[in-house]
This record gives C-alpha cells, structure tokens and sequence, in this order.
C-alpha cells in the first residue's frame, strides 16, 4: 500500500515521525480563509488511486472552536473523495463528539451518530483515535474504526514521575472510565479508587461519593477528556476531604474549554499532566501544567497497526 502523509491541523513534529516510520514523503495541505472565515482547500496535487493517511489534530476550543475545525476537515475530506482516492485512512488522536452515544429528551439522532456519518459519506476507508470516551459510538460507522488504548503510554509517565517513596494509588473521577484507570493500576500494582459523580447539567457535574481509601496517599487521578476541568477539581477537592497528601492530574485529550485554565490554575492540583492528542501551546499554561507528548507513541502505534 502506498501511504501519502498529508498535513492537515497537526504538529510537524508528529507528520515527520509518521512518515519516517513509513519511510515516505509528506504532502502538504493547504487551507486558504476568506475574510468571513469561509474556507477553501487550496493546490491540492492529484491523488487518483493512492491511498492516504490523513493526520488530524484538533486545538483546544479556547483557540477555536471544535465545530469550525470539525467541519474543515470535512472539506478535506471531500476534496480527497473528489481526486479519486482510492482509501483514505483517517489518524485523529481525539474523536470529537465520542460523549454523545445516546439520545437526550427531545432527540431522534444522537450527535455522535450525526458525525460518525458525515465520515462515511466523505469516503473514509479507516478511522484511528486514541482514548475514545464512549466505545459505543463505534456502532454508528460503516467503516474500520479502531480505539488505541494509551494504558502504556501513561505508565511509562508516572512512572517518570516517581512515586516509589510514597503510598499512592490511581483515581477515576466517574465510572465511565473506572476499567480503564483499573488496568492501568493493575500494571503498576497500586490501588485503584472510584468517585462517583452526578451530572447535573449539560457541563456541570458534582463528586458524590468516593471508594476506596486515600488517607496520606498521593493520589493520581487520570481521566480521557480535560474539558471545562469542572470533574476534575471537584475530584480534587473530594479527595483531599478523605485525607489524600496530594492530588496530581493526567489527562489524554485537553480539549480545555473558555475558563477551564484559571479554573485548573486555581484548583488544589499539585501538578497536571496533558497529552498532546490536541496542538497546546505550553507557553500559554501556568507552571501547574505539563505537556507530555505522545508523538512517538502515536507514530509507533500507527506503524503497528498498518503494517
């Protein structure tokens, strides 16, 4: 198979590391913005019978918003149906709208089946995410869709960070991601603790209720999705009630929402660390924040997958 690596909204970090582990060439992508933010893909060269691997990340939507970057990538997405390719296998670290697999009051069509079709009428053969929050939604496409576990790549982190002078354990701020906080625990033979939560609004959540013991520990909550950071400070500040020493953060996609930042600044997390599955400017975090990068994970994992 020949795989062409065209960038779209992705580090050049990432594309290059993509293509060395492929051994091929990168095309470049070019989005050309009107004055009324209409936009057109421009030069594209000709594509006919190749088959393509189309690297998408997303930036945070306190730069813009996931709606516009969504519907830009179904303009590529197009143009390349259009130049008779003839597979286009789509690597995009974080699935936006992976959060809603049901239907609400009032709905006939979940948003995430909305979406998952606009992939497969765009023509894409392969979809590759990474942390997909609801597997469910994979029942709404019509094509290969593959969620990559990071379970790895969060172990080799904290076990960076350390912690074999302390008692420590691994949180899951809700039940939705308790399997996957309980594997990685199991790996690092720690105890695993679970809050649960309530939702109360469409972005407002509360802790209710913690299981598992924290006293004196350092506790390390992990999570797939940073968004207004509203569960996550809420966990923090639970488990500090139940006597944790400290509470540090991992996060896979940090979608960060307006206000999240300052809410995360403020909050009692001693140290935050975010993947970036999303483009983050680290110069625009305090120091309670760390970008960790998954670029050669990612590449690595791609290049055993398609091989």
């Amino acid at each position: 198979m020949r795989v062409v690596h065209i960038v779209g909204c992705a580090s050049q970090e990432l594309v290059e590391k993509i293509a060395q582990h492929f051994d091929t060439d990168v095309i470049g992508l070019n989005l050309c913005h009107f004055a009324d933010t209409e936009t057109v893909v421009c030069d594209l060269l000709p594509l006919e019978d190749s088959s393509i691997l189309l690297v998408h990340q997303f930036i945070p939507c306190i730069q813009k918003s996931i709606n516009a970057q969504l519907f830009e990538l179904l303009l590529v997405l197009y143009q390349l149906k259009a130049a008779r390719v003839q597979e286009i296998n789509l690597f995009m670290p974080y699935l936006a709208y992976s959060r809603h697999d049901k239907l609400d009051a009032g709905q006939f069509c979940a948003e995430g089946e909305i979406t998952a079709k606009m992939y497969n009428n765009a023509g894409v053969t392969s979809l590759y995410c990474y942390d997909v929050h609801s597997l469910r939604v994979q029942d709404f496409f019509a094509l290969n869709f593959q969620s990559l576990t990071v379970t790895n790549f969060w172990r080799e982190v904290i076990q960076k960070i350390d912690l074999s002078q302390e008692q420590w354990c691994l949180a899951s701020p809700d039940q939705g991601g308790a399997d996957r906080v309980q594997s990685l625990a199991e790996k690092l033979d720690v105890p695993f603790v679970l809050i649960e939560k309530e939702r109360v609004a469409t972005d407002e959540s509360v802790a209710l209720h913690l299981e598992g013991n924290v006293q004196g520990k350092t506790v390390v909550v992990l999570d797939d999705i940073l968004d207004t950071g509203i569960t996550a400070v809420n966990s923090a500040n639970l488990l500090l009630e139940h006597g944790a020493q400290r509470v540090l953060g991992c996060f896979t996609h940090g979608v960060l929402s307006s206000g999240s930042v300052e809410r995360l600044d403020g909050s009692d997390f001693e140290k935050i660390y975010v993947a970036d599955t999303l483009l983050i400017d680290q110069e625009s975090l305090s120091e309670k924040f760390e970008i960790v990068t998954m670029n050669d994970f990612m590449a690595h994992g791609l290049k055993e997958i398609l091989k």
